[in-house]
């Protein structure tokens, strides 16, 4: 579990280095929670994404949709999505530039990182269009 959890926080060391070196802005996102909350969920979320992608397409869908209106709360761009996309197929092609063909690799996780986006930034300007509203 060690080596697990120890090889899965160089990986996304190495993401969020490339992702603020292409999207310096994108520092803004993360400010409240700190890098190792933020490393931990994506952890998470990535993991949850890999096994629901074949399975259970109806719970992926419903978790895009909370994710992306989270993400559009906080302030997420279409060019932060557009960095996160680039940033994780480049850690991959260097993390894993020995275990794999990384061009492949990096056009299927770039394919799927896009139409992710896309469902998560519909999903966010649905909520941008319909505030939520509470009654008492």
């Amino acid at each position: 579990q060690i080596g697990r959890e120890r090889a899965l926080s160089m990986f996304f060391d190495e993401f969020y280095k490339r992702f603020f070196e292409v999207n310096p802005s994108g520092k803004r996102l993360f400010e409240e929670g700190g890098m190792t909350v933020q490393s931990k969920a994506l952890v998470k979320m990535m993991s949850m994404i890999v096994r629901s992608i074949d399975q259970n397409t109806a719970t992926l869908d419903d978790m895009l949709s909370r994710l992306g209106g989270r993400h559009e709360i906080y302030g997420v761009s279409a060019s932060d999505y557009v960095a996160f996309a680039n940033a994780m197929c480049d850690t991959f092609e260097v993390v894993l530039a020995k275990h794999c063909e990384t061009v492949e690799l990096r056009d299927a996780w770039y394919k799927l990182l896009v139409e992710l986006s896309c469902k998560m930034q519909s999903a966010g300007k649905q909520i941008k269009e319909k505030p939520l509203t509470c009654t008492l």
